[in-house]
């Protein structure tokens, strides 16, 4: 039970060479309580790779909770002592790959996709040149209708086809796509996707239903460094700097900025006299745990983190200013430099502050065109060995619902989590990003996002790219609210 990927390795390759040895099939491998089973992939390469690494069980199949109302009749999953039950094991009967109504959990995306029964292989990719592996036992590919997409920054531009094909069990086949002509351009991103769908009905699945899928890039050119030029409009439009010791204020065409210098944060935001601020983006290193990090009714039950994170009181981190600065960069530019510190709670006595100080500076540039640029650097004392996460939060306005990113989706996805979630571009509103795992926790998390954008039915908007691929998520509840509550039915979602 739970050997690590590494000790799976090892028996497996003592095994070689010796005839009677016998595959090895974990009894569990992965535990699926709530949002969990990341390095998933790591586990299936040892088993497409290693004779004798057969596979394994993931802990379980379905959350095995009851559906209960409370008194204003909103329905909610039950789980142990929810009955006045004595003694119970709370909510570690809930974690399965299915909610108890037999919805999926994102994970079962990354298990299909990893143990999808067709494999894709470049052998190069920019000349349209791939290998098709059929990983089945008994059955060759004719079932199965095979196609291509080419997208660019997240657009398609363009679909195919290929031939029917008939590779045996166990063999592989090569292809040969003719990719279409186009200039492409600096620094945009092309992306093909092959994927296989049923090219009939099936008893368990519909004709067009996917079975299998790989994404490649493809190359383009280097992005050039832009040069810097101010149009004649951004020259008449210069930003207007008024500032004391308590705040200053940023003013320019159709934008106004508020900075609280005595908390050190960015206050206000109105863009055409609307507040899309609410609140100020300040430094985040809370999240709602989830159910492996720690659960709830024994939070501090070790080796689990969740214990370790309440000590130190990341959930309740006050940060105190020691620096605001803001000065102007020629006409159409301000500067800003906010400096803030923090102290996390020390374990043990006479432990050295130092090894809990927690420093963050934000740094902002304001252009009269509208952009902003944000940069955010922490540093953290070395007692700090193990944070949920580190990053910045903020509110913005009532009525901003819809949100389209370019990363991958359209489920939740993490950086130990990804590989069942394509790249491209996906949208919906904000409550669609919310999973309904039983038990509230982290979830909504979009890995290797390019660009989130959050719009108005009055078509305004706010959009944030990255200068890498960064992780974001957009909510109507906040880490506090999730850790808070047990039940679905106690959250209360914010404007």
């Amino acid at each position: 039970m739970y050997p690590s990927p590494a000790k799976l390795e090892k028996y497996a390759e003592a095994c070689e060479g010796d005839a009677s040895a016998r595959p090895l099939i974990m009894c569990e491998y992965s535990h699926a309580m709530g949002n969990s089973s990341g390095n998933l992939e790591e586990w299936w390469e040892a088993f497409q790779r290693l004779n004798h690494a057969q596979g394994g069980f993931l802990w379980d199949w379905i959350d095995q909770g009851l559906l209960c109302h409370d008194e204003a009749g909103r329905p909610y999953w039950a789980y142990g002592g929810d009955f006045g039950d004595e003694p119970h094991d709370a909510n570690f009967c809930i974690n399965g790959m299915l909610a108890p109504d037999r919805t999926p959990h994102p994970m079962l995306h990354e298990l299909k996709k990893l143990a999808q029964p067709v494999h894709f292989e470049a052998t190069n990719a920019a000349q349209g040149r791939f290998r098709i592996h059929n990983r089945q036992d008994f059955t060759d590919l004719s079932w199965l209708s095979l196609t291509w997409t080419l997208s660019v920054d997240g657009k398609v531009r363009k679909r195919g086809r290929l031939p029917r094909m008939k590779t045996p069990a166990g063999e592989s086949q090569p292809v040969k796509i003719e990719l279409p002509r186009f200039e492409a351009k600096p620094g945009e991103e092309r992306i093909l996707t092959l994927e296989a769908t049923t090219a009939r009905d099936q008893e368990w699945a519909p004709r067009g239903h996917a079975i299998a899928w790989e994404q490649f890039a493809l190359p383009t050119p280097r992005a050039r460094k832009a040069a810097k030029s101010r149009s004649k409009k951004q020259l008449e439009t210069a930003l207007i700097l008024n500032q004391d010791d308590r705040r200053a204020r940023i003013e320019g065409p159709d934008l106004e900025i508020l900075v609280d210098k005595t908390h050190a944060r960015v206050s206000s935001l109105r863009y055409r006299d609307r507040e899309v601020l609410v609140s100020a983006p300040v430094p985040n290193l809370w999240r709602a745990p989830t159910d492996n990090d720690g659960i709830k009714a024994f939070p501090v039950l070790p080796p689990r983190p969740l214990g370790k994170w309440l000590a130190w009181g990341l959930d309740q981190l006050e940060f105190k200013t020691t620096q605001c600065k803001v000065r102007k960069q020629g006409t159409d530019s301000i500067r800003i430099t906010l400096a803030s510190t923090a102290t996390a709670k020390g374990t043990l006595e006479n432990e050295d502050p130092e090894a809990h100080r927690i420093d963050f500076v934000q740094k902002w540039t304001f252009q009269s065109n509208g952009f902003i640029l944000m940069r955010n650097e922490f540093r953290f004392g070395s007692a700090l060995d193990d944070l949920p996460r580190t990053g910045i939060q903020f509110r913005v306005g009532r009525g901003f619902e819809r949100v389209e990113w370019y990363g991958r989706g359209p489920h939740e996805s993490h950086w130990d989590r990804k590989a069942g979630a394509a790249l491209g571009r996906h949208a919906g509103t904000v409550d669609e990003q919310y999973h309904r795992y039983v038990v509230p926790q982290e979830n909504g998390n979009k890995t290797d996002t390019r660009w989130l954008s959050l719009c108005s039915k009055e078509e305004m908007g706010l959009m944030m790219a990255a200068m890498a691929p960064m992780e974001c998520r957009v909510s109507h509840l906040d880490g506090h609210d999730l850790y808070s509550a047990r039940h679905l039915h106690e959250l209360r979602p914010r404007p």
